[in-house]
């Protein structure tokens, strides 16, 4: 069994400086250990993709949110921002491999929301894209056995 905080603690420590650097904080909300059956470099990879869209999406100076909570028979990872959102139309759409949005700043391929959503379902899991209103939320959904 997998210790899910500590994931979260370590994408925490991996991508402070980065929002720092832009007058911003990543927020952990996940004040209890929760467990899951998984591979930890795959869930590290998968919300680290999470958390570095939504800094690049985030306007300067404004905090990202990474969470953690519990619920019966499942784990979901929360990372949710402030930036311009993703329309309901197109989210989708986004999950998909090669896919950018409209407003995709330089540099993205396409792939980090469709590693993502490989990754929940390998952990028997899903994906969502919500409202934050402001900004985007992500739920990354997984089964704790």
């Amino acid at each position: 069994m997998l210790d899910l905080r500590s994931v979260l603690v370590d994408v925490q420590t991996l991508f402070e400086p980065l929002i720092e650097e832009r007058g911003g904080h990543l927020v952990l909300e996940a004040p209890d250990p929760v467990k899951v059956l998984g591979h930890r470099a795959l869930l590290m990879q998968a919300v680290s993709n999470l958390v570095e869209n939504a800094i690049k999406h985030a306007p300067e100076g404004t905090n990202v949110t990474l969470g953690l909570r519990s619920v019966p028979g499942h784990a979901e990872v929360i990372v949710s921002d402030s930036g311009t959102g993703v329309p309901h139309a197109d989210r989708e759409q986004l999950l998909k491999r090669f896919t950018q949005g409209d407003n995709e700043p330089p540099g993205g391929i396409g792939l980090g929301l469709a590693i993502a959503k490989a990754c929940a379902v390998l952990h028997k899991g899903s994906i969502w894209l919500e409202d934050n209103e402001p900004g985007l939320r992500v739920r990354l959904v997984l089964s704790k056995d």
